[in-house]
């Protein structure tokens, strides 16, 4: 993936720990950080990986557990079914 995660939906792999509402290691969230300068350019201060279900709780990651996850896929569009075109069964 090139540029910016910064209010990207992405499939996440998190290695040091599990979502917990599937408990599995692997999430889709949108994601969003912050950020702030340093001597290198700038680091990472909060990742929050963030569910499109109101119902469940954001996954919150300090700057030092940013290596905790792998981005391993973006969604980019949801595929549905086609209606059946009239006439046919």
């Amino acid at each position: 993936m090139s540029g910016s995660r910064q209010g990207r939906i992405l499939l996440i792999r998190l290695r040091d720990a599990v979502d917990p509402e599937t408990e599995e290691r692997f999430t889709v969230k949108r994601y969003t950080s912050e950020k702030t300068d340093n001597e290198d350019g700038w680091r990472h201060v909060r990742i929050t990986l963030e569910p499109s279900n109101p119902a469940f709780e954001p996954i919150v990651m300090t700057g030092d557990e940013e290596g905790d996850v792998d981005v391993i896929a973006e969604l980019l569009e949801v595929l549905g079914c086609a209606a059946p075109e009239s006439g046919t069964t």
